[in-house]
């Protein structure tokens, strides 16, 4: 099975785009997203979906003129309407006092927004390299499934695909691509989990290491599916104001597993955070549910607030 097939099937599998759906690319100009885009070009007209993409410039290396070219040839080849902007990511980096990954990342996420449905370029090297990475890092069952397949508005219909693959693709279909070369700067974690850890476990260790991992984060997908089953139900749709606020002695009657769960549920879906919360902060808000003392509060990282106020937790 060819690449196209292969997401064509991933796609329908986990039902990531529907008829009349509107997907927006989200296109660097490196091998992934370009293969991405030319095979969900090619599937748009079976699938019943219309197609855009967008690319964003970091300003965090030169060649990125290069990149930008490649991204607009191509959609304009395709007929593919494009959405073009630009950050100034390292002055964020620094007004936000953190590091140029993750000010990318945030860039990259607000520029994203808003859009109806992203398509993300991810493959499956990526999924094992993020699995790894959380494991070093110290990590959950949530964080051993690795990135989801679906979440929110954005979908990574190429996570079935390696990279080799994908720029097989390119190369077979003439797609020209870029080389992002901060991609083997080992000052980053990632790009060290990359290139000497996954190499050195691969000839020392499993040289199968890749496909345990993938493994693991099924596993892992599975069990966090069981074990959140029903959660969604106790969080009600948010407030006219974004708040939302929980029954505090259904909140008590969970097991310490599903209450965490719970709290992740609704500052991901109904909160949008996903990132910089840690054990210690779920600790906080599970200590305020569990002693259902009205009038207390904690704060947590992106400014969101916990109240327990007369038997219900609110989240604003």
């Amino acid at each position: 099975m060819d690449c196209r097939d292969r997401v064509r099937h991933w796609i329908i599998e986990n039902g990531l785009i529907g008829r009349g759906d509107r997907i927006t690319a989200a296109v660097s100009g490196g091998p992934d997203s370009m293969a991405m885009l030319s095979i969900l070009h090619q599937l748009s007209a079976e699938l019943g979906f219309s197609l855009s993409a967008a690319y964003l410039d970091h300003r965090i290396r030169k060649g990125t003129r290069r990149e930008k070219r490649i991204v607009e040839i191509w959609c304009g080849r395709f007929g593919i309407p494009l959405v073009a902007g630009e950050a100034d990511v390292p002055a964020l980096a620094r007004r936000e006092k953190t590091g140029l990954e993750e000010a990318a990342r945030e860039a990259r996420y607000r520029f994203l927004d808003g859009f109806e449905k992203v398509a993300l370029g991810h493959n499956s090297d990526d999924q094992v390299e993020t699995v790894l990475h959380h494991i070093i890092r110290g990590t959950g069952l949530r964080g051993l499934a690795g990135m989801p397949v679906m979440r929110g508005r954005y979908i990574r219909p190429v996570l079935c695909c390696t990279g080799a693959e994908l720029k097989a693709y390119c190369r077979a279909g003439g797609i020209a691509y870029a080389i992002d070369r901060s991609n083997s700067d080992t000052a980053f974690l990632r790009n060290r989990i990359r290139h000497r850890l996954l190499p050195a476990v691969r000839r020392d260790f499993n040289p199968a290491v890749d496909e345990a991992l993938l493994r693991l984060a099924g596993n892992a997908r599975e069990g966090l599916a069981a074990l959140s089953d029903g959660i969604a139900d106790l969080v009600p749709a948010g407030a006219a104001d974004g708040s939302v606020t929980l029954d505090a002695s259904l909140a008590r009657g969970l097991s310490e597993h599903r209450l965490y769960l719970l709290i992740d549920t609704v500052l991901r879906d109904r909160l949008g955070v996903f990132r910089d919360i840690g054990r210690t902060h779920f600790n906080a808000v599970a200590g305020l549910i569990r002693a259902g003392r009205s009038g207390k509060r904690t704060t947590l990282p992106h400014g969101v607030r916990v109240t327990v106020e007369h038997g219900s937790v609110r989240f604003e």
